[in-house]
């Protein structure tokens, strides 16, 4: 992999870690795997937000499906 690539992930990484919302997702998952809902009534926003950003995440890598 040339270093143009690599810098191209950590682009994306980053770009993906860069938004608040984003952020307090990973950090409500942090102890182990919740449902949509969960996240939803811990942090207040829409699911559709949540799911949204939730697949932000996962494209980038930052998260997985369970189950």
């Amino acid at each position: 992999m040339s270093n143009l690539a690599i810098y191209e992930i950590q682009a994306d990484l980053c770009k993906a870690m860069g938004n608040a919302t984003r952020l307090e997702i990973v950090h409500l998952l942090r102890n182990g795997a919740m449902k949509v809902g969960e996240i939803v009534e811990a942090c207040g926003y829409e699911q559709t937000t949540v799911s949204r950003h939730l697949g932000i995440l996962r494209n980038a890598g930052v998260l997985s499906v369970v189950g």
